[in-house]
């Protein structure tokens, strides 16, 4: 169970028909390297079980896990050897990948079919994040604070995203109450202003293409309301490719201290994975800054 979670975790962070030799960062944060190590590391630990399995077992394993582990892992290897030679393997997962009947490709991708299975609902956390070479990265679930609102529910998602995990209200037709958010706290080293990113997932404007917002405050002050869609009109591009969504706001701290980051909901369906808060340090990557250390009250 853990090869299948963490196979489909890497490969929703960027699925293999849209990985190419610019998707990781080589400069940044050993980003490449370490997807790539990961896959390796994966794939190691499938091969080992395939061997220790009972003979009778080892077809449909191979079938079900080992093999479609092998093959992303290579599919990693090759691209990264394109980084670090130059130009090797161009165009070689360029054919239509999902939805084979018979021994030929489709003439198009085709959606398999999705179950959706309910999940625990998370437990909150009191950590403060330090800020260190000028940034502050947080996961989503690691929220310091927490509040359920009148008509919905925080849920965490175990392995969507990117990295570790998302945070979204449940039920998903329910529009969160004015009572409901999250809370992050961190120290920083500097006053000065900062840029808050937050990462989405790509969650449709089904609400008409109104657009899905929530409203961003820091240390109680007033609140910026940010939608994170609204200009979506259903083209096809980059909102498919990257399955991910980033919004930026400013703020100004004014003091070397703690500090608490609210965000508060305020259309249902907002699938939050990444915080990032950017004092001049942060540096470009497609997974996003490594999460930064904290401090524990208690």
């Amino acid at each position: 169970a853990r090869l299948i979670d963490t196979y489909t975790k890497y490969n929703r962070r960027v699925t293999p028909e849209m990985l190419n030799d610019r998707t990781y960062s080589l400069e940044n944060y050993n980003e490449w390297q370490s997807v790539k190590d990961e896959y390796a590391a994966l794939c190691l630990d499938a091969l080992k079980l395939y061997y220790l399995m009972p003979a009778e077992y080892r077809d449909a394993f191979d079938q079900l896990v080992l093999f479609p582990i092998q093959a992303c892992s290579n599919l990693y290897d090759m691209y990264y050897a394109v980084v670090m030679s130059g130009g090797k393997w161009n165009h070689i997962m360029d054919q239509t990948h999902i939805g084979y009947r018979s021994w030929n490709d489709p003439k198009r991708n085709i959606m398999p079919k999705v179950t959706f299975v309910p999940e625990p609902r998370i437990a909150p956390a009191p950590p403060v994040f330090v800020e260190k070479d000028g940034y502050i990265s947080i996961e989503a679930e690691h929220y310091t604070r927490s509040a359920n609102g009148t008509s919905a529910d925080w849920v965490t998602i175990p392995n969507l995203g990117r990295t570790l995990s998302a945070v979204t209200t449940l039920p998903s037709t329910a529009t969160p109450s004015e009572d409901m958010y999250l809370e992050y706290d961190f120290e920083t080293e500097k006053s000065d202003e900062a840029t808050v990113m937050v990462r989405f997932s790509s969650t449709l404007n089904f609400n008409d293409y109104k657009g899905l917002r929530y409203a961003i405050s820091l240390d109680g002050g007033d609140e910026q309301i940010v939608n994170i869609n609204g200009d979506y009109k259903g083209e096809l591009g980059r909102l498919q490719a990257e399955h991910i969504i980033t919004t930026q706001t400013k703020h100004l701290l004014d003091k070397k201290e703690k500090h608490t980051l609210r965000i508060r909901p305020l259309d249902p369906a907002l699938v939050m994975q990444k915080i990032m808060i950017d004092f001049g340090g942060l540096k470009p990557s497609f997974l996003g800054a490594p999460e930064s250390s904290v401090r524990r009250e208690c």
